[in-house]
């Protein structure tokens, strides 16, 4: 049981400088942010809530106390990854999307959010291009700030769009 807590340290605690990288890159790179309480970032976290169920059959070796903090933080540091927008591009997952990847766009305000629709071209490391919808959800007060900025940076490729479900 030893070798396997050891295992699963190793393993959060990369995924932890991992995370830290990106939050980092995140930081510089956002000026506008998503919408950042969601249904998935509620489940998220409540799954982090859940690194502690050893703690019910009463294992309080060091290494379980260990792992289990280790990976909740890990978690909690997973649903603070934000998506948002910034002067190069956009933010998604962790993920830079620039400008010049982007085929096509389209704004919509859809009951309290502003809601951003985007094409998204992706080539391989083997060169096989792929097409991507990718949507973004920000408050509506954003909606003309957000406008803005896509038709300064990219304002050809508006379209309009469907939104997928």
């Amino acid at each position: 049981m030893e070798i396997f807590n050891l295992i699963l340290l190793v393993f959060f605690a990369a995924a932890c400088v991992w995370l830290i990288r990106i939050l980092l890159r995140q930081k510089k790179a956002i000026e506008i942010y998503c919408c950042f309480w969601t249904a998935s970032r509620i489940m998220i976290l409540i799954a982090a809530s859940l690194c502690f169920l050893p703690f019910l059959a009463l294992d309080f070796s060091p290494m379980t106390i260990l792992r289990s903090v280790l990976m909740a933080v890990v978690i909690i540091m997973f649903a603070l990854i934000s998506d948002g927008l910034g002067s190069e591009g956009f933010m998604y997952m962790g993920s830079s999307v620039p400008f010049e990847a982007i085929t096509e766009y389209d704004v919509k305000e859809v009951k309290n959010k502003c809601k951003v629709v985007m094409t998204v071209k992706e080539t391989d490391k083997k060169g096989k291009t792929s097409l991507t919808q990718l949507t973004f959800d920000f408050k509506k007060e954003q909606n003309e700030e957000i406008t803005r900025r896509l038709k300064a940076a990219i304002g050809k490729k508006y379209r309009r769009m469907k939104l997928e479900r």
